[in-house]
């Protein structure tokens, strides 16, 4: 036998594989979810591993609670009593994963303030998947065979029974997997424990709160959050007593401080052992009752696509980010173009775009003759020998593709009308990454020109260059030392994202950031929000762009925002041109990703004076709560 197996075959309950004595320490990392599960905060553990470290080196801790920023920097003012905000992620698109993300650095950052009461929740929708969109929509099309058969005249067919109508409203979300319909006011609402949140999917968060509901933590059951199987851990302690028990008391005993109880059966406490279920209509019912700021951290769908804002401006419930006018324009790309159409003279304006639907694509992944014909249109009319393909009502980065000839078309097509999830790597004539497909393959598709930009590159020098630049009196930065920018290419235009902040009619624009792509022609997911993948330059060195054509892009981004309606916060990917300022806007996003590596922070952090994460987060719900009032940034 191998020694593994002779290893294995020991009565020991466990076998240690693998020892980090510096684990990774991001927001939902393993170390802070298991340290959650029994009582221990993000600051409580911190504070342990420095205490420990400092009596290890015989130096007095610093006694005393974590602070945020001074508020009078930015005009802030400190509530005389507690502000209840709820911050709300999650949502039933392909960007639930960054929503989880975004709304658990919200609610980090938020309750730090004292004058904030912030508690997450989970919009866990009704499943949504590719096999029940197709299962629908084969489901439709039975129906209208059957109804054609039978004599029916296709014109008299009921609007339901039209692909065409059907496919463009994109509206088939609310339904669950049997294809019952499901109102949106009777989707699951969480109310999710600390540890809860620190999962990495949306998915396993709503498994979590199942697991946690009060009947599944009955004495007789008795759950044990770490290891699912085991009701108890009786056959190792003796008892009625689980790990979290034990683990509270070894801790205690150990003197660590900062320990609360997760005991409370109250109402849903944010360290009580169980999840609080409630459907979105009984969560916007205690909104309203508490008189709650609802903090969208939601991407994409209703979250985004201005029907949950329209629902919480007919409660009169106050709500982060902008009016569902705004949202409704925003989430449509189509119809972004089409008022930004007005700002041409100004230096502002949008691709052209041609639409695709389902149908559009079933016959070019059946036929290749057909997609040349396709192709051939779309370059004629856009006027581009290569095409940008998208979702029309997605977001970020899902589904988008560079295609140079009719092939990737059909390759494209043939995805889609697959059901696959994404788009394999290097499938296409030029190198790609991997890219993630919509989760409703029957959404419209818009087509663009696409827009060739400068080439920007990090050329890292040989060490004898850096040697030679550091000891010429050089400030000592041997990253910057040692790479240089380099700019190549025919065009004169860049790839740029730039959020903006402040009450609607009042947004700024901050400055913008040019993250350099790593692989590929398109920007990744990852590379927007994920930490450790993309390379942002916050401002962009005026070696790239002058600070006149940032200001310039400033000022009719501000402009554009005010045409749009937006408010509270939003971000804009845009072209850039580096000698006018013009702008050729990609996408609006009236709800942008708040991970902790967006870019938004980094700009928020490069205004005079900076504004720290937890201020930013803070400038946007004192927006929501009183417009009016709130800061003039």
């Amino acid at each position: 036998k191998s020694e593994a197996e002779r290893v294995l075959e020991k009565p020991v309950p466990f076998v240690f594989s693998d020892i980090n004595v510096v684990p990774g320490m991001e927001q939902n990392s393993f170390l802070f979810r298991q340290a959650a599960m029994v009582g221990l905060s993000h600051s409580a553990l911190l504070n342990q591993i420095m205490k420990s470290a400092c009596s290890r080196n015989h130096i007095q801790f610093p006694e005393g609670k974590t602070t945020v920023s001074n508020l009078r920097a930015h005009n802030l003012v400190q509530r005389s009593s507690k502000q209840k905000v709820y911050v709300l992620c999650g949502g039933e698109t392909s960007e639930r994963q960054v929503s989880l993300m975004s709304g658990l650095n919200a609610w980090l950052k938020l309750e730090k303030y004292s004058d904030f009461e912030v508690t997450p929740f989970l919009l866990s929708p009704p499943a949504t998947n590719r096999a029940s969109f197709a299962a629908r929509y084969q489901n439709m099309a039975e129906h209208r065979a059957q109804l054609l058969d039978f004599g029916v005249p296709e014109q008299m067919l009921p609007e339901s029974l039209q692909p065409q109508s059907m496919l463009k409203s994109g509206g088939w979300t609310s339904r669950n997997v049997e294809g019952e319909g499901v109102p949106v006011l009777e989707w699951k609402v969480w109310q999710v424990p600390y540890a809860g949140m620190l999962f990495h999917t949306a998915e396993e968060v709503d498994r979590f709160c199942e697991m946690r509901t009060a009947s599944c933590l009955s004495t007789e059951e008795n759950a044990d959050p770490l290891i699912p199987e085991e009701a108890t851990l009786a056959k190792y302690f003796g008892g009625d007593v689980t790990l979290e028990d034990k683990l509270r008391a070894n801790l205690t005993e150990a003197g660590v401080i900062g320990l609360q109880s997760t005991a409370e059966k109250g109402s849903g406490a944010l360290w009580a052992r169980h999840a609080m279920r409630h459907t979105l209509g009984t969560f916007i019912e205690e909104a309203k009752e508490q008189d709650a700021i609802i903090f969208l951290a939601m991407h994409g769908g209703i979250g985004e696509g201005g029907e949950l804002q329209a629902i919480l401006e007919q409660e009169g419930i106050k709500f982060t980010g902008s009016s569902s006018f705004a949202c409704t324009i925003c989430m449509d790309k189509l119809k972004t173009a089409d008022v930004i159409a007005r700002l041409a003279a100004e230096g502002v304006k949008a691709a052209p775009k041609q639409e695709l639907n389902y149908i559009n694509l079933l016959s070019y992944a059946e036929d290749e003759s057909m997609a040349e014909v396709g192709w051939s249109a779309l370059v004629s009319q856009l006027d581009s020998e290569s095409l940008c393909i998208k979702p029309s009502r997605d977001g970020c980065s899902t589904g988008v593709a560079k295609l140079n000839n009719a092939k990737d078309l059909m390759l494209y097509a043939l995805s889609i009308c697959n059901n696959e999830s994404y788009l394999k790597a290097n499938i296409l004539s030029e190198p790609n990454s991997v890219i993630m497909l919509p989760e409703n393959p029957f959404c419209p598709f818009l087509v663009e020109p696409f827009i060739e930009t400068a080439d920007i590159r990090i050329k890292r020098k040989d060490s004898s260059e850096c040697n030679v630049e550091l000891g010429d009196g050089g400030d000592g930065n041997v990253a910057s030392a040692c790479e240089e920018l380099v700019l190549s290419g025919e065009s004169r235009w860049i790839e740029v994202t730039v959020g903006l902040l402040g009450k609607q009619g009042q947004m700024k624009a901050l400055l913008p950031s040019i993250t350099i792509k790593e692989f590929g022609r398109i920007l990744t997911l990852e590379e927007k929000f994920q930490g450790g993948t993309g390379i942002n330059l916050t401002p962009p060195p005026s070696e790239v762009i002058s600070p006149a054509a940032i200001k310039a892009a400033q000022m009719r981004l501000e402009l554009m925002a005010t045409l749009l309606g937006l408010g509270g916060f939003a971000r804009v990917d845009a072209f850039l041109h580096l000698d006018t300022g013009e702008m050729i806007i990609i996408e609006v996003n009236a709800i942008p990703g708040l991970t902790p590596s967006t870019v938004l922070l980094q700009q928020a952090m490069s205004e005079e004076p900076p504004i720290f994460p937890e201020t930013f987060f803070r400038m946007i719900v004192d927006i929501a709560a009183d417009p009016e009032q709130s800061s003039s940034y």
